[in-house]
Order: structure tokens, then C-alpha cells, then sequence
């Protein structure tokens, strides 16, 4: 018992999730130390923050811009950098013409980005997202994805400096007061800012 609470003190030191979504269990049982940004965006360049499906069945449109919608209120709630609303992105995706539609859904994102006058893009591709909110029962979430911030200048990542991203990923029960998706945000939106 006595290793076990020790690797369950070091996994969470390290930033593994091995009791809830987002290391929410492990924060409330065993208590978590100031975090640092794992990456700081530049504080002179509008932000927009891009949510995308890997496939139709990922998750809803709907939860995709929600998803986005609460990562960028806590990037502009620390300050991180000028955010440019993540709803000027909705607009061009559903445009009334078919043809803007379309080059819209063509488009890389740091296009995307440029559409909207952003100099970076927080951009989060999903391939998972399996959510469970029971009335009167343990919520619980499967979900991975990965999370990327484009130059819109040079369409290259600003961060990390690997092709792929930097890999999100959470699963397991959670209090019940929690919400899945809100949780899947405040885990992206904490690799830009200082947390407690």
C-alpha cells in the first residue's frame, strides 16, 4: 500500500493521469503544486482557438465549438493574448453560400486563422471523445486528441516540434459535479498558463 500511494504521488507530480479525467482525482486527494505553462504563446499576437473532428463521428460540430468556446474564455480569463473570438470561425464554416462552405473546409489552419486575423491558432484535433453525464450517477470520459499552436505567417507550429502535437488524453470517472467536456478544456487551456 505504501508503493502505491507513492507511485500515485509521483504519476501525478509528472502530470499522469492514472485517477480521473485530468488528474482531477489526484489534485483533490493528494494535492498539486503549482503548475507552469508548458508553452507560452506570444502575448503580442491575436489568439484564436480551432477545434476539429479527425471524422464526423468524433464529436458534434456543437461540442467541437464548445470545446473551443471554453478554452478560449480561460485563455482570455489569464491573460494569455489577445483573443480573437472563436465565433468568426463558426461564421465562415456555416456560411450561407455552398462555395464558402467549401473553401472554408479546404483551408489549413493557419488560413483559417488569417481568415480571421489571428497571428496564432490554438489548434486542437480531436480523434476521441466519448462523454457520459448521468443524472444522479458518476459522469465518465474517454477522449485524445492533439494540440498545436500555428504561426498563420508561416503555417508552421510554433509549438511543439514534433509533427503530431502535443498529445491530450483523459479517461476514467469523475466527481459527479463535474462536466466531461469542461474538464477536457481546463486540462488544454493549463499548457498555456500557471495554475494552482
Amino acid at each position: 500500500m505504501r508503493y502505491l500511494f507513492l507511485f500515485a504521488i509521483l504519476a501525478g507530480m509528472s502530470g499522469c493521469n492514472i485517477l480521473g479525467a485530468g488528474g482531477v482525482i489526484s489534485e483533490k486527494v493528494f494535492g498539486n503544486p503549482n503548475k507552469k505553462a508548458v508553452y507560452v504563446p506570444l502575448k503580442t499576437d491575436p489568439l484564436v482557438v480551432l477545434v476539429e473532428r479527425a471524422s464526423p463521428t468524433v464529436m458534434s460540430s456543437e461540442d467541437a465549438e464548445r470545446l473551443a468556446s471554453l478554452i478560449q474564455t480561460q485563455l482570455k480569463d489569464h491573460e494569455v493574448a489577445p483573443i480573437v473570438d472563436s465565433a468568426a470561425l463558426i461564421d465562415l464554416r456555416t456560411a450561407s453560400s455552398i462555395a464558402a462552405r467549401e473553401k472554408y473546409a479546404n483551408m489549413s489552419p493557419a488560413e483559417k486563422g488569417q481568415a480571421v486575423h489571428a497571428k496564432q491558432v490554438l489548434f486542437v484535433k480531436m480523434d476521441q471523445y466519448q462523454a457520459r453525464e448521468v443524472i444522479g450517477g458518476s459522469p465518465s470520459i474517454r477522449a485524445h486528441g492533439w494540440v498545436h499552436i500555428v504561426d498563420v505567417s508561416t503555417g508552421k507550429d510554433r509549438w511543439p516540434d514534433t509533427f503530431e502535437g502535443h498529445q491530450v488524453e483523459s479517461h476514467g470517472g469523475m466527481d459527479t459535479n463535474d462536466v466531461p467536456i469542461e474538464l477536457l478544456a481546463t486540462q488544454i487551456a493549463r499548457l498555456f498558463y500557471q495554475w494552482d
